[in-house]
């Protein structure tokens, strides 16, 4: 049993890649008072378009209630300079331990840069 007022899962398969917003997450958190914040997810390029996929399944009304029901707390509306497209967070990734990563990183960093 854990008795920790927050818990922060990281699948096998979605580790951090860059810098992430964990500090203001859990400031949001803090500062919720009425408890709205249940869970914090953190997108991935893939997911980017999840809105028109869900909204072509199930209804474009459907997915316009979901929307109403995200929250955008002050302490997430972070600066594009640091997360954004072009943000400083990419600078801050892991060094590659090899050449072949290296061109990962750097596909991966302009393939984030173009999808926004």
């Amino acid at each position: 049993c854990v008795d920790t007022p927050y818990v922060c899962v990281i699948q096998h398969d979605r580790t951090f890649m860059r810098p992430t917003p964990v500090e203001e997450v859990v400031t949001a958190m803090e500062n919720d008072a009425e408890q709205k914040i249940k869970y914090v997810g953190m997108n991935m390029r893939s997911n980017l378009m999840y809105y028109d996929i869900f909204g072509g399944k199930y209804s474009r009304r459907a997915a316009d209630e979901i929307k109403t029901m995200i929250l955008h707390p002050k302490e997430l509306c972070i600066s594009g300079n640091m997360y954004g497209a072009n943000g400083k967070s990419v600078e801050k990734m892991s060094a590659p331990r090899d050449e072949k990563r290296r061109q990962v990183i750097e596909a991966l960093k302009e393939t984030y840069r173009l999808s926004h």
